[in-house]
């Protein structure tokens, strides 16, 4: 009798050609993993050796496994059936899990990753750890046309031991691949054969992957499937568009189990990117949606449909508490053929001014959700694809608002949704061949409507503002677009202050700033006072060379005068006023106490200093020419003068005031007459309604007319009434500051909760990049850690092939040399380290210094730093812990040495010295401006260009916890910087 005969070419049709793409056929492989009990799934890319290697822990395969199940296509093992094949064993130790694997030929995804993929398998069974098996296959061979499915021979050998499994035995099951292609030749396309012959010709295994010292290890039973060359398709899924956007490899895989959106996470995938630096995990589940951002979305509505597709469940609108919600959208009595469903999702408003969160949280959400938001499908805690892709709006969410943004109230990208299937209830949902979504069956109809409908209803009775039951959205999103709106004007209204602000405060600190050169070293302000000084002496000594000084008298006195207002002048452009009606940020707030220190210490001293000396100049210039000239005449004048200035001062002050209350005036009077115009409207419209009901011959309803009437005069009141109290509250604010007391007004309180907003959002801001960068340093750490003891043996592993081989010899010193000074170099951290040191010890000055040449050597020579050591530091010694006082002299070292070779003179020192009671250490470098001497403990404060601005308040801190303290020391010069470390007074 006739019968069907595959061809070899049946595989590859029913494998890679009916694939997506690489992240379709990874899926798919991580679903296999899943149904093998793994708990790990990862993949390592190797880009620069073009392997690909995906390892899981599951139970692993036999031989005979893998001979009757792994390389039978459209096995029934995993169908709920008795025939054929039995059903592969489970996992006692773990919850049982239902297959997600249904056609049987699922392994044939490899293929669509690359054309040659090595097996190696180890089973695991109750605890017992069965032989190694390894196989070899060349997908292109399937690509022959003419050659039947039989003649192709898949090559599998087993091992008792790892280390049985050498790159001979490799190479052997290669070649019996490659002589089974020969073989093939005469009867298929060549041009096909020679690519397959090229790919076999080519191959290189590397032992690394048997060897592992990360993620599962085939020594504890799994499989791994070692992929190379990789086809194009790979690197096309892992490239982005834009650095700021997921790739399509991304897209796909990320939330492949989620236990966020969903309540089970059974298995991991890691999938690593390796390259010249550390290796990149692009499925990082912290990228994908977390508890945080399901919890910061406005709404949440989470319940189930039944049978019948009638959904029952709870919804908070704005987080507010949740409340029972019952939408019946099946009145008849037929049942879903789809089966009942889990349903939860979170929504956030898009519009940012509607929304609970804040500004900046709001734009981040609303762009992570642009990537990765939609309605994931979830069967059995495994993701079907293509579900929650961005560009995949199988509910028609968008299409439905382009017709009614009013009616159609959810967008597909602000939502954080996820649907619960299970095998148990939704069996009729069946997946494509090519794992892309579900076959469009009658179940999958009754899955699709049943949740439109849901979301067209659930938006209708609840977020319309025509619903009784949207009463509680529309209130509170008016009031949040109120807030926001009043927040933005006034941030508007307040900017250009604060940027004046910032202005005046630089323009200020600039008359301090050291301008070294070859003749002194004099910050502005001192030039210019000592020119008004040197000016009046020169002055001096014109009038008295004067041989007619008959009319001197009266021009002296007004040559005062002018130096006098010089010099008030110079005084009032050293004023900063911080404006009304904002808080100040931290920045300044610093940058104000900074500049009264400065006023109080140097410019008001100095001020008082010059006009005492003006004063004395122009008596002695009298005095030496012998004028009379008359005191109360020459104080009469100044004052006179002084009246002038300040009374123009006030007029100006006094027109804008009454410029200001008389726009107040007519803006009363405005809302006054609106106010009338209103009443009369309103009048109209009652006596109107009155006529109606005085008309009317029938029963009308007197409480809803009242109530109309009455809410219409109410609301013209509370409006009218809101506008007064706000010019009111406003002018009792001018009143008590009017008042002088101790009275805090509106505006004050508000200045006050301002500022100290401002500070609380910049310091939550820089404490977050903190936690960050400790993770960050503490996984860099670990990672470090669990790698370098592989490097080293490996160099040792190396060395006996360098003894062997001249030409590698060369080489191996290098890659040795350049080991060990790094390893040399990071054991320098060792005292760090505070476990290390349970106690305090005492550490001398002649430790630290040597522990500072050996960290900093190359870089002081490379910058021309010279560092100078004092015998009283080399021999002062104080107690604390090597993890606490190591670090504040590494910073103190590393600032110089910045801050020196930003300087062009030649020499550049920094200097370690001692006291009696503490180390000293200081450099000649620019220094620290009288701007920054009172914020340079503080956290984020910093001047270096990509600066963190925490090594000075880490170091304060901790020296502070061990009983210590550091303080920036007074220099006798104008240049250079001088700390100073001792005990905590």
């Amino acid at each position: 009798m006739p019968k069907f005969k595959p061809r070899a070419r049946s595989l590859d049709l029913l494998g890679r050609q009916q694939i997506a793409g690489v992240p379709t056929a990874l899926n798919e492989l991580f679903k296999n993993a899943y149904d093998a009990y793994a708990d790990n799934v990862e993949v390592d890319y190797y880009k620069e050796y073009d392997q690909f290697v995906l390892r899981d822990d599951g139970y692993g395969m036999s031989k005979s496994d893998f001979e009757s199940r792994w390389l039978t296509l459209g096995t029934e093992s995993k169908l709920e059936t008795t025939a054929g094949i039995k059903k592969p064993g489970k996992d006692k130790s773990k919850a049982a899990r239902y297959v997600m694997g249904e056609k049987g030929i699922g392994r044939l995804a490899i293929a669509a990753i690359g054309p040659q993929v090595l097996i190696i398998t180890r089973s695991r069974r109750d605890g017992v750890l069965g032989e190694y098996v390894l196989a070899f296959i060349n997908w292109t061979m399937f690509e022959l046309p003419g050659v039947d499915l039989e003649e192709i021979e898949i090559p599998v050998s087993t091992f008792d031991n790892k280390e049985d499994i050498t790159l001979q035995e490799i190479s052997n099951l290669v070649s019996i691949v490659k002589n089974n292609l020969k073989n093939l030749k005469n009867k298929t396309d060549l041009s096909i054969y020679e690519r397959a012959f090229e790919q076999l010709s080519s191959y290189k295994f590397y032992d690394s992957f048997l060897n592992f010292e990360f993620g599962p290890l085939i020594e504890n039973g799994g499989t791994h499937f070692i992929i190379s060359p990789t086809n194009e398709g790979l690197e096309i899924s892992l490239n982005k568009e834009d650095e700021n956007k997921l790739s399509e490899m991304q897209r796909m895989l990320i939330g492949f189990t989620s236990s966020t959106l969903t309540e089970e996470a059974p298995i991991k995938t890691k999938f690593r990117l390796h390259g010249s630096g550390a290796p990149i995990e692009i499925l990082d589940n912290f990228n994908f949606i977390t508890q945080k951002d399901y919890d910061d979305a406005d709404h949440h509505i989470e319940g189930e449909f039944d049978e019948y597709g009638n959904f029952s469940g709870k919804i908070s609108i704005y987080q507010k508490e949740k409340k029972d919600i019952v939408i019946t959208l099946n009145k008849s009595s037929n049942k879903m053929r789809c089966g009942k469903f889990k349903f939860k999702f979170g929504y956030l408003q898009g519009d940012g001014a509607s929304s609970l969160l804040e500004k900046q949280i709001h734009t981040d959400l609303a762009g992570k959700l642009n990537q990765i938001g939609g309605v994931y499908v979830y069967r059995d805690g495994i993701r079907i694809l293509p579900y929650g892709k961005t560009d995949f709006d199988f509910l028609n969410l968008e299409e439905r608002r382009s017709y009614s943004l009013a009616k159609a109230f959810f967008s597909h990208r602000r939502m954080i949704g996820a649907v619960e299937l299970s095998r148990k209830n939704n069996s009729s949902l069946k997946e494509k061949a090519g794992r892309e979504g579900f076959t469009t069956n009658l179940a999958y109809r009754d899955f699709v409507e049943t949740l439109e409908n849901f979301l067209i209803n659930l938006a209708q009775i609840y977020f319309s503002s025509e619903s009784a039951y949207g009463e509680e959205w529309t209130i509170e999103k008016d009031r949040l677009k109120t807030i926001n709106e009043a927040l933005r004007k006034r941030k508007t209204k307040i900017r250009d202050k604060r940027n004046q602000i910032n202005v005046d405060f630089d323009a200020f600190f600039k008359n301090f700033e050291i301008e070294v050169d070859n003749v002194s070293q004099l910050t502005k302000f001192d030039k210019i006072t000592t020119q008004i000084i040197s000016e009046v002496e020169n002055k001096s000594k014109d009038y008295i060379t004067q041989v007619n000084i008959a009319d001197l008298a009266e021009e002296i006195i007004q040559y005062e005068i002018e130096i006098l207002n010089q010099i008030r002048n110079i005084d009032n452009d050293l004023i900063v006023i911080l404006p009304r009606g904002i808080g100040p940020n931290k920045k300044q707030l610093s940058s104000w106490n900074a500049y009264q220190n400065v006023r109080n210490s140097i410019v008001n001293p100095r001020i008082k200093e010059i006009r005492i000396k003006v004063t004395e100049l122009i008596s002695s210039l009298a005095d030496a020419a012998k004028l009379h000239i008359d005191t109360k005449l020459r104080l009469e004048q100044a004052i006179i003068n002084l009246q002038k200035l300040e009374k123009s001062k006030v007029n100006k002050l006094k027109h804008a005031t009454n410029s200001a209350d008389d726009a107040v005036t007519k803006l009363i009077l405005s809302i006054g007459s609106e106010n009338r115009k209103s009443q009369q409207d309103l009048e109209f419209k009652i006596q109107k309604k009155l006529a109606e009901v005085n008309q009317s011959s029938k029963i009308i309803n007197i409480s809803q007319v009242r109530d109309e009437l009455e809410g219409n005069i109410e609301e013209l009141s509370s409006s009218v009434t809101e506008r007064y109290d706000r010019i009111k509250n406003a002018l009792n604010d001018i009143l008590l500051t009017g008042q002088n007391d101790d009275t805090i007004n509106d505006s004050e309180a508000m200045e006050a909760l301002e500022s100290r907003h401002e500070m609380l959002q910049e310091e939550f801001s820089d404490n977050v990049e903190n936690i960050q960068l400790g993770l960050a340093i503490k996984v860099i750490n670990h990672e470090f850690s669990s790698n370098i003891n592989g490097v080293r043996k490996s160099i040792r592993s190396l060395k006996s092939w360098a003894d062997a081989n001249d030409n590698l010899k060369l080489l191996y010193n290098q890659i040795r040399d350049g080991f060990d000074h790094l390893d040399n170099y990071l054991n320098l951290f060792t005292p760090l380290e505070r476990r290390l040191n349970r106690r305090k010890i005492m550490i001398s000055g002649s430790a630290i210094h040597d522990f500072i040449l050996r960290l900093y050597d190359e870089r002081l020579e490379r910058h021309g730093v010279k560092i100078n050591a004092t015998p009283r530091f080399l021999e002062y010694a104080i107690a604390s812990h090597a993890s606490t006082l190591y670090p504040v002299f590494i910073n103190l070292i590393d600032n110089s040495i910045y801050w020196l070779s930003t300087m062009p003179t030649k020499d550049k020192i920094i200097i370690l010295d001692a006291d009696k009671d503490g180390f000293i250490v200081s450099d000649n470098g620019p220094g620290i401006s009288v701007r920054d001497k009172d914020n340079i403990f503080d956290l984020g404060f910093t001047r270096k260009v990509s600066g963190g601005g925490m090594g000075l308040y880490i170091a304060k801190t901790t020296l502070n916890k061990d009983g210590l303290d550091i303080s920036l020391m007074p220099l006798d010069s104008t240049v250079g910087t001088q700390f100073y470390i001792s005990e905590l007074l």
